[in-house]
């Protein structure tokens, strides 16, 4: 798993992680599925408007998607997680980001 490896490097301290997920209940679901990795890290989702602290050592953004569900949403949802999205990654400065399954649209 990612949180073991980054536990291997004194760079990536899992304490100092920050997984970003695309909505609770993926969030909900990883916490389920692997408790002890999300007891490690910081995490929060898309919908929380979260931005990189000054002590995050690497974002991971877990499935960020801006496509509309089976019941349709609107346009302006779209563009709002996607703005979201380019928030955190251009936020991250110095700070590393890795996209994970991402299916982001223009």
């Amino acid at each position: 798993m990612l949180v073991e490896e980054l536990g291997r490097d004194d760079r990536w301290q899992p304490s100092k992680a920050r997984f970003v997920f695309n909505g609770v209940g993926a969030a909900r679901t990883w916490q389920q599925h692997a408790p002890a990795a999300a007891a490690l890290t910081r995490s929060g989702t898309l919908d929380d408007n979260v931005s990189p602290l000054a002590d995050d050592a690497l974002l991971v953004l877990v499935s960020p998607c801006n496509r509309g569900n089976a019941r349709g949403t609107h346009a302006a949802a779209h563009a709002a997680r996607l703005e979201r999205v380019q928030r955190l990654v251009c936020g991250a400065k110095q700070v590393p980001v890795i996209l994970v399954n991402p299916e982001v649209r223009l």
